[in-house]
């Protein structure tokens, strides 16, 4: 591609089916599954990579649910922020979510059994003492 074209992976599949007699050409796919095809179009392609601009396997981030959530917060700014987070990050603080939701619950639960047992306590002691008081 001489003629100072954009270096693409479509233009280079056109061009390909312009130059074969056939008109099959090669496929974006091909050229990206060919080592050396590959190379040769990453060196000469118009545009180029930033360093680091690939997501990589994320890494587990350690996410932290605040210790207090305010009711009365700015839902947008919340919405907003999460909107910013990826998806893995949005899963990795689900479950940290989540986690502390099952703990909550349990102690919930413990505390209204403690409850319950409290007052059934007092239920039964409560004729003892009235006849105590006569």
């Amino acid at each position: 591609m001489t003629d100072r074209k954009r270096v693409s992976l479509a233009a280079l599949s056109i061009r390909s089916k312009e130059i074969d007699p056939d008109h099959r050409g090669v496929s974006e796919s091909a050229i990206l599954k060919n080592e050396e095809a590959r190379t040769y179009y990453e060196q000469h392609r118009s545009w180029k990579a930033r360093a680091g601009s690939r997501q990589g396997i994320c890494k587990p981030n350690v996410v932290t649910v605040p210790a207090r959530v305010k009711g009365d917060r700015d839902a947008a700014r919340v919405r907003y922020r999460y909107l910013k987070l990826n998806k893995s990050e949005l899963v990795e603080r689900l479950l940290v979510v989540e986690e502390a939701h099952a703990v909550l619950q349990e102690q919930w639960f413990q505390l209204n059994e403690e409850m319950l047992s409290w007052r059934l306590q007092t239920e039964r002691s409560e004729p003892q003492l009235r006849c105590e008081e006569e």
